[in-house]
């Protein structure tokens, strides 16, 4: 049985009851830097042979452990921090267990990534995680690039001795997007810096920084989608304008709430006013008043307002 067991990433307190019992009653250790993972069982009072299992030596290692593990041995598989197989050796022998059906688990702990995002303040519902920033200037700047556009936050783990790199790169792809700096997390000297690109450099510049890094960007703004899906901006574009019997337009207002996943509401699309939009409190989206100046129930702005076999007709 192999355990993918997760360890400190900085805090030895934060390691589970679970993954104490499990390396206590374990075959055999593969850890990614014997001697650093040796203080940790030392800590705890384990003792248990240990067995090398990193970047360099992973494919003989990998085919080495499966042979172990198929003649039934527990064997728990720990790197210097954090998960393995999360930017750390693991993956490949993972894969060889699914390959050879031999039996895994995975033991859940400390997340610098998890603990990076909420510590930033900055929205998680959504997240990028982009491992290492490369060392090659030009794809580290690519890579910023495409943070720079994407609307969901961005999580990169960085070098103390390139964060000054990379924090020159942003203030200039990025110069008003907001970025969390959070290092030696857990620690007692950890930090959650916030800022601009910029404000974050000239920091640095000043008071050096050390230990493990994980750089946080904040996602791109995108422009407001009306209740179509379209960005307000381009609604005096986009708009046609029918007639409908009352009875239809309620008929096409529903199917269009069940087709989108943000349903237009009179308060939200309010804010649309800029664009000459007007909104009655009765209909989830927006309308302009007939010609009379009359607000009428039939008369529907939207992108296409029939249904699937209709036609609009114009007015």
């Amino acid at each position: 049985m192999l355990y993918v067991l997760a360890t400190p990433i900085g805090n030895l307190g934060d390691i589970t009851l679970r993954a104490l019992e499990i390396l206590r009653d374990t075959d055999l250790v593969a850890a990614e830097d014997t001697r650093h993972s040796g203080m940790l069982l030392k800590h705890y009072k384990i003792e248990k042979p240990f067995i090398s299992y990193h970047e360099h030596n992973e494919a003989m290692r990998a085919a080495q452990l499966i042979e172990r593990l198929a003649t039934g041995e527990k064997i728990a598989l720990i790197t210097d921090a954090g998960t393995p197989g999360i930017s750390d050796p693991g993956a490949r022998l993972i894969r060889e267990c699914i390959k050879r059906e031999l039996p895994f688990t995975i033991i859940p702990g400390p997340s610098s990534v998890l603990s990076a995002i909420v510590g930033s303040g900055f929205p998680s519902e959504k997240f990028f995680f982009g491992g290492f920033l490369p060392n090659k200037s030009g794809r580290r700047e690519r890579e910023l690039r495409a943070a720079a556009e994407r609307p969901e936050t961005s999580v990169f783990f960085e070098s103390p001795y390139r964060i000054m790199k990379t924090l020159a790169a942003c203030a200039e792809i990025m110069p008003d997007r907001h970025l969390c700096v959070a290092r030696e997390l857990t620690k007692k000297f950890e930090e959650f810096r916030r800022g601009t690109a910029a404000e974050l450099l000239a920091h640095y510049e000043a008071h050096p920084a050390k230990g493990e890094i994980t750089v946080v960007i904040s996602g791109a703004e995108r422009p407001r989608q009306a209740a179509w899906g379209f960005p307000c901006q381009k609604l005096p574009d986009l708009c046609l304008f029918a007639t409908f019997p009352t009875a239809r337009v309620y008929a096409i207002l529903q199917t269009a709430s069940r087709h989108h996943s943000h349903p237009g509401r009179a308060e939200d699309d309010a804010q649309c006013a800029s664009h000459r939009l007007e909104v009655t409190s009765t209909l989830p989206v927006p309308v302009r008043p007939n010609r009379s100046g009359r607000y009428m129930s039939s008369t529907v702005a939207c992108g296409s307002t029939s249904l699937p076999g209709e036609t609009a007709r114009t007015t």
